[in-house]
């Protein structure tokens, strides 16, 4: 199979449940720990939840090393910002760094920031105060926007190119890949910058997920990190996780030409709709976004290592998927190994893609597998499934997967770099 020129990663950057940066990520993964803890706030759903960490914006820059010029503007941008914006500025100053954009001119590079409705807990604050008759901070008036993401992004770091978000529920993370490895192979710009943001919902959102049936929904548990079971018999709904995570993109080409070499290449990111406006998933819309993934890689299913799957510990999402996956791999011959990241960092919502795609790459060059600890009695024991314990392995290909509501499906086709 021919395929599509490849796209480098050349940074990465995390801040999830498990801690702050990337290294803090690997660490999690490697040793299936577990970010979710119970939640406070009463009978109210979600009983358990993976929060994101406390963070000082400025302490984290300086402890990265960041220029003064960074820093000043950091200064700037992280005066009054919510916990999601301030989360998503250091996954993307991280990535930034590693991938040393500060040496290019900014108006050659792209920023993508994954997710829509990523303010609802402040907007509902500001209604409840504006109904009370009191005051909203005038502030509000952009930061109720996703823009504001983008606007505090590229002035932090001085980004002068395109720049937009890209919504599409839980699928919001792959299809900002997607929009960003076309920018670059368009040359539109030297290098893209792509963020997952926290989506940091509101009492009335996780009441209406709790409704539909979507959120964990027993009582917490006395070992919280055991709620989420994707792919298990016995899975209750998805914990709801707080996350950021973000990657640069480049052309392979001038990637391999510089200092740094790629961490990774992606070498197909595809992007599907199932005509379908319901929160159902579709083993046909799911299929459809594999195989493209793949055709776009010039890949066949049998040579695809490892799967991070969307897996959210949903009983119909987790059965819908598992089909999809018999259908695209079992057909072929082929048996990647299977994990799902949302079994250690709750479900990120509009950032998961992110998450998923800096999970894969962390484990394409550090040479393992991450464990599936909560998956005892899987829906479909056929499939490859990686035991409770991590699993040293040396992966060639691997793929991420991203499904959201609407019907929107996404998948990427990542490899690892020759040594």
């Amino acid at each position: 199979m021919t395929g599509q020129p490849a796209v480098a990663i050349t940074g990465l950057g995390a801040v999830t449940a498990l801690g702050v940066g990337a290294a803090a990520l690997d660490v999690g993964l490697r040793t299936g720990a577990s970010g979710i803890r119970v939640r406070d706030g009463g009978a109210s759903p979600p009983s358990v939840w993976a929060p994101l960490p406390e963070v000082e914006v400025l302490v984290e820059g300086e402890r990265a090393g960041l220029g003064e010029d960074v820093l000043r503007r950091l200064r700037r941008v992280a005066h009054r910002p919510s916990p999601g914006v301030r989360c998503a500025l250091l996954a993307a100053v991280e990535a930034w760094q590693q991938a040393g954009l500060d040496r290019r001119r900014g108006d050659t590079v792209g920023l993508v920031v994954a997710g829509s409705n990523l303010a609802n807990a402040e907007v509902a604050e500001s209604n409840r105060r504006a109904f009370a008759g009191k005051q909203v901070r005038p502030g509000y008036a952009a930061q109720f926007l996703d823009s504001d993401h983008v606007g505090a992004i590229s002035e932090a770091l001085s980004i002068f190119g395109e720049g937009y978000t890209i919504g599409g529920a839980s699928a919001s993370g792959g299809l900002a890949i997607a929009h960003g490895r076309r920018a670059i192979l368009s040359g539109a710009v030297s290098a893209v910058l792509v963020v997952g943001a926290p989506m940091l919902l509101s009492p009335a959102e996780l009441s209406a997920l709790d409704a539909v049936g979507a959120l964990f929904r027993q009582r917490a548990p006395d070992v919280p990190s055991r709620a989420c079971r994707p792919f298990d018999q016995r899975a209750a709904g998805f914990v709801y996780g707080q996350g950021a995570a973000a990657v640069v993109l480049e052309p392979s080409e001038s990637a391999f030409g510089a200092p740094a070499r790629p961490l990774a290449l992606l070498r197909g990111a595809s992007m599907g709709l199932d005509g379908n406006r319901s929160t159902d998933p579709s083993v046909e819309g799911e299929t459809r976004a594999m195989r493209e993934a793949l055709a776009q890689a010039g890949l066949a299913p049998d040579q695809v290592d490892f799967v991070s799957t969307h897996g959210t510990s949903s009983a119909l999402g987790d059965r819908v998927e598992a089909a999809a996956l018999r259908e695209v791999f079992g057909a072929a011959g082929g048996r990647p190994w299977l994990n799902a990241t949302k079994a250690l960092t709750g479900h990120c919502l509009s950032a998961a893609g992110l998450v998923g795609a800096v999970a894969a790459v962390l484990q394409l060059r550090g040479g393992y597998l991450h464990p599936n600890p909560n998956l005892e009695h899987p829906i479909d024991p056929s499939l490859g499934w990686v035991g409770a314990e991590a699993r040293a392995h040396t992966s060639r290909v691997a793929m991420s997967n991203s499904f959201g509501f609407g019907g929107i499906s996404s998948s990427q086709i990542f490899t690892r770099c020759q040594e």
